[in-house]
């Protein structure tokens, strides 16, 4: 699919983001925990929409680094993490600069081999 492609569909759910939030289940806060590699501090959590993931990754006491493409997704994120316009295309942080990367129910959103390199 084409990057322009991506780029549209991706914003799709920031004119609904308090319907988004309001009705999207959160995640078992044990089964996060989980999915982080030991001694974890700083996390990225990638397409965090509005901030189902990212709430329970600051409830672990983590360092969070929220990256999100739609501003009124943002505009709902914890206040508590660091918020970043940014997409898993063009993440904007620099490398190696977090302990683990979380995407919770978004990898549809993202152009695979671009995302992945």
């Amino acid at each position: 699919m084409a990057v322009d492609n991506w780029s549209e569909r991706r914003l799709a759910f920031g004119t609904a983001a308090a319907d988004y939030a309001a009705g999207r289940p959160s995640y078992p806060l044990d089964a996060v925990r989980w999915t982080l590699p030991e001694g974890a501090r700083t996390v990225l959590d990638l397409a965090a929409g509005t901030g189902k993931l990212t709430e329970r990754l600051l409830e672990l006491g983590l360092d969070v680094y929220a990256v999100e493409p739609a501003a009124e997704m943002r505009a709902a994120l914890p206040a508590a993490a660091h918020v970043l316009d940014g997409t898993a295309e063009a993440i904007p942080l620099p490398d190696v600069s977090v302990d683990a990367v979380t995407v919770g129910q978004a990898y549809h959103w993202f152009d695979p081999p671009v995302a992945l390199a």
